[in-house]
């Protein structure tokens, strides 16, 4: 006869289903709260509207130039593949390709 799995087995303890469901549960949501090393997702947001522009641009782009990157998140990789004019980035910042293939500003360090 199985036990339901809101009641203790007749020597008190918990269903042992429960427990592993329970302890599955916190393994994989304490897998998913880690933070990723380098520069968020999204990037450094510009102030200036043109700099946003130039990022809409870039992204626009590297979208084109993906099949000869051959997999490269390099953003030097994708000027000298793409052969496009880069304008500049604000001073302290670089350009950088994010993981959803997007063109980003993050820090120069």
């Amino acid at each position: 006869m199985r036990t339901p799995i809101n009641q203790r087995t007749p020597g008190g303890l918990i269903n042992p289903g429960r427990v592993v469901l329970v302890a599955f549960l916190a393994v994989a949501l304490a897998g998913g709260c880690h933070k990723k090393n380098g520069a968020s997702e999204e990037g450094i947001v510009p102030s200036d509207p043109l700099v946003a522009a130039n990022l809409v641009t870039l992204s626009r782009e590297l979208r084109r130039a993906l099949p000869g990157l051959n997999k490269s998140r390099s953003f030097e990789n994708f000027v000298t593949v793409s052969q496009v004019e880069v304008p500049p980035p604000p001073p302290g910042q670089k350009y950088a390709i994010s993981t959803k293939w997007k063109v980003i500003l993050v820090d120069a360090k």
